[in-house]
């Protein structure tokens, strides 16, 4: 019933959107995959099956100066280096 990512898309609001995967433990933290992503709607469409709504959002990066990139990748495993 929420329709805010609608609103910024018709708005071309800027959008910050973390995806944070953890993983089992390492150490003193988790295994981690985190994708920082700065951008723009481009396109939302959505589908409706057996009663539950999904929305396929596209994105355009767009440059963050607090941030000093578009996007930014962490990746934490049990390699020490990874060249």
């Amino acid at each position: 019933n929420d329709k805010t990512e609608l609103d910024t898309y018709i708005a071309k609001t800027e959008r910050k959107i973390r995806i944070k995967t953890l993983g089992a433990a390492l150490g003193g933290s988790n295994y981690e995959v985190r994708l920082d992503f700065y951008g723009v709607q481009t396109g939302h469409t959505k589908s409706e099956v057996d009663g539950i709504w999904m929305a396929d959002i596209e994105l355009a990066s767009v440059y963050d100066a607090t941030a000093t990139t578009d996007f930014s990748l962490v990746v934490v495993n049990a390699t020490a280096n990874i060249g």
